[in-house]
């Protein structure tokens, strides 16, 4: 092997500098160890990246003495690996010894300051891993193994730098380019056109790309060459995220009141022609979503938002987190109170929408419905003390929701009506029996009396699927007059009179549940 005559201080100084390891990853045999006449054993070696003299392995011309001499040219390794790299300088290249020893400082720079692992921590290491039974607790266990997945990663390519995470039991590599790299990527799939325009929304309008990593191909890196031989796992081409602060508001247009929403927490992503947002509300039950392209290409801003059902499933209606804030905001809107908001980064205003009538777009009406059904089912069933559990996947009829609205209004005492809000007069059939009683009422025509009825068999209702046995329904008319056309001094008990009663002033009919 070509070596130079190394001076003991640069022999330390390169030994030191990966902390007296082999710097070959595949090797990273300990070359530093105390001997018995109490100094230092060395069994490494400060080799030579390129020959310090004229044909020795991988000699180049153009450097002078001093930089092949210099400690940038030596690379630390056992003896074993600096054999090997002088025997095959066709494989072992200046490139990719300069990468060892890059990776071999920068783990020696990280493990600084911390405790080398001994055999029994390896050991239990082991059977943790083909066990899952931990021999013992080690704080750093897991750090560890993640330092030494990154470090192995960074020297198949120094041009990223990599973050690893274990959540859920999903592993997660994320990657960030130091400098430019560039790369050729081939996707293989039986859906080219879904790939394309999903690629193009991430170059245009800056929205996160993902593939299945089984059907990519990657050349120009062999880091990622060696994800990807591996199965299972996504690709994700994420774009870079500014943390910005929403601001929502509503403003009724008749009366200029304002009622004034939750901050909305969320991210900005910008491609070459618009700038994407994304952002949640509510702890994430409430999701914003819009777009505002560039000034030139003259399109219009798109903006959607959407409730997260799936926070609410299989909660006690009566406890939905955030139902009454929500209710309030889709029925205003869709009662025509326009929507505002704006972007804000670090205080500053970069965006504002000018006021949006979103009453007109059907998912505005359809989740106010849905909303609204929730809303008269957690008043029964708070009535009713029945616990009943949401269920995003309920469907009901029209003529569900307005008997349901009518049930909640009569237990919240809204059940009282004038006359001008009957559109019907009340009609009924009187029969006659011995008492008179019936005939006493109809003959007294010119004064308005008081009528009440009690339902017979009581209705049931559906709340979420859950069958609910309301309470009998008495209705009480007061100020109302009999009419009927029949000769009252010639009817018989068991005759049967038909009645129409004719609200007059102070006309009130009520409705209320008999409650045990």
């Amino acid at each position: 092997m070509a070596r130079h005559d190394f001076k003991k201080p640069i022999v330390k100084l390169l030994c030191s500098r990966v902390a007296g390891r082999c710097s070959n990853p595949d090797c990273r045999v300990q070359t530093v160890g105390p001997s018995s006449n109490g100094k230092t054993n060395i069994i490494g070696v400060a080799a030579h990246i390129t020959a310090a003299s004229v044909g020795g392995p991988r000699y180049d011309e153009s450097l002078t003495l001093e930089q092949r001499i210099a400690i940038e040219n030596g690379i630390w390794l056992c003896a074993n690996c600096a054999g090997r790299i002088d025997r095959d300088v066709e494989f072992y290249t200046v490139s990719l010894l300069n990468e060892w020893k890059v990776a071999a400082e920068q783990m020696a720079h990280a493990e600084q300051g911390m405790k080398i692992p001994d055999q029994k921590f390896i050991d239990s290491s082991l059977k943790t891993a083909f066990t899952g039974m931990p021999m013992d607790f080690h704080p750093q266990a897991i750090s560890r193994i993640h330092d030494a997945s990154v470090n192995a990663l960074q020297a198949l390519d120094p041009r990223f730098s990599i973050e690893s995470t274990y959540i859920n039991g999903l592993t997660t590599y994320s990657f960030e380019a130091k400098e430019n790299v560039s790369l050729s990527m081939h996707i293989e799939s039986k859906q080219p056109e879904h790939y394309g325009l999903a690629f193009q929304k991430f170059v245009e309008e800056g929205k996160d790309f993902t593939v299945s990593a089984n059907s990519v191909l990657i050349d120009g890196s062999d880091l990622l060459k060696k994800l990807f031989e591996q199965n299972g796992g996504e690709l994700s081409l994420v774009s870079p995220k500014i943390k910005v602060l929403q601001k929502t508001w509503l403003m009724n247009a008749e009366t200029n009141e304002k009622l004034a929403f939750d901050d909305v927490h969320g991210e900005v992503s910008l491609g070459t022609k618009a700038l994407t947002f994304e952002g949640h509300a509510c702890e994430g039950i409430l999701n914003f979503k819009f777009q505002i392209f560039n000034p030139e290409l003259e399109m219009e801003s798109k903006f959607s938002l959407s409730l997260n059902y799936e926070k609410w499933e299989n909660t006690e209606i009566n406890s939905l987190p955030y139902f009454e804030k929500l209710h309030s905001l889709f029925t205003r809107m869709n009662e025509g109170w326009k929507f505002f908001t704006s972007l804000e980064r670090q205080g500053e205003l970069i965006a504002q929408s000018v006021g949006q009538d979103l009453g007109k777009h059907e998912f505005v009406y359809l989740t106010r419905n849905f909303l609204d059904y929730t809303s008269y089912c957690r008043t029964v069933a708070s009535k009713m003390k029945m616990e009943v559990k949401y269920e995003r996947s309920v469907s009901f009829t029209k003529e569900e929701i307005l008997k349901l609205k009518d049930a909640s209004d009569i237990f919240l005492g809204n059940g009282e009506f004038n006359k001008d809000q009957i559109l019907t007069n009340v009609t009924c059939q009187l029969t006659v029996d011995d008492s008179d009683n019936h005939l006493i009422i109809l003959n007294n025509t010119d004064k308005p009396t008081a009528i009440q009825t009690v339902q017979d068999i009581p209705e049931v209702m559906r709340l979420f699927g859950k069958e609910v046995v309301l309470p009998l329904m008495k209705v009480t008319f007061l100020n109302i007059l009999p009419k009927y056309d029949v000769d009252l001094t010639k009817v018989r008990p068991g005759d049967i009179i038909d009645v129409e009663w004719v609200p007059q002033d102070y006309f009130s009919c009520i409705y209320e549940y008999v409650m045990e």
